[in-house]
């Protein structure tokens, strides 16, 4: 299966321009994976698959998908570690757990381009958009450096019961 000259640059392109799309969110909110992260993932991840296809179609006329499958794997495995790079665990807090998952779902874009699936990486792309950009409108309270914060809300030391020290000590005196 030879691809021409132009799907090539189609499909690297349109990988390319969806990853930039999608990092520019990230790049907004001033993340470890930005624009330049989330587009070299989809160009990587999209030439990857273009080399697999090449690799599959080397000895016939039968296209061999094993080769791209093997490929596939390697890039799914690679942006694992990637992504487990940017999660990090701040004072019990776990960080970049969402920018690690954009990373992959990023890599399954660009491997939808270099398989030709436009359409399959175009609304996925508008999704992972859509995902990023949708907590603005449930998250309306902002921490000092003007971005957005959770803010967890205690439990009710009442509901289950006072577990410190000095009330088990003194139920333990009650019985």
């Amino acid at each position: 299966m030879e691809l021409s000259a132009a799907a090539i640059m189609a499909r690297l392109g349109l990988a390319a321009l969806l990853g930039l799309l999608i990092g520019i969110d990230r790049e907004h909110l001033k993340k470890p994976a930005g624009m330049r992260t989330m587009l070299m993932v989809s160009f990587g991840a999209c030439l990857f698959t273009l080399g697999g296809i090449r690799l599959s179609s080397i000895g016939g006329e039968y296209f061999n998908s094993d080769a791209l499958s093997r490929v596939i794997q390697g890039v799914v495995g690679g942006i694992g570690f990637l992504g487990a790079g940017v999660i990090l665990r701040d004072h019990g807090h776990v960080r970049g757990v969402t920018t690690a998952a954009g990373l992959w779902v990023t890599a399954g874009v660009g491997i939808a381009c270099g398989l030709g699936a436009y359409l399959l990486a175009s609304l996925s792309a508008v999704l992972a958009i859509a995902a990023f950009t949708s907590s603005r409108f449930f998250i309306h309270e902002e921490n000092g450096n003007g971005r957005a914060a959770r803010r967890a809300i205690p439990p009710d030391p009442g509901a289950l019961g006072d577990a410190s020290p000095a009330s088990r000590d003194r139920s333990a005196g009650q019985r």
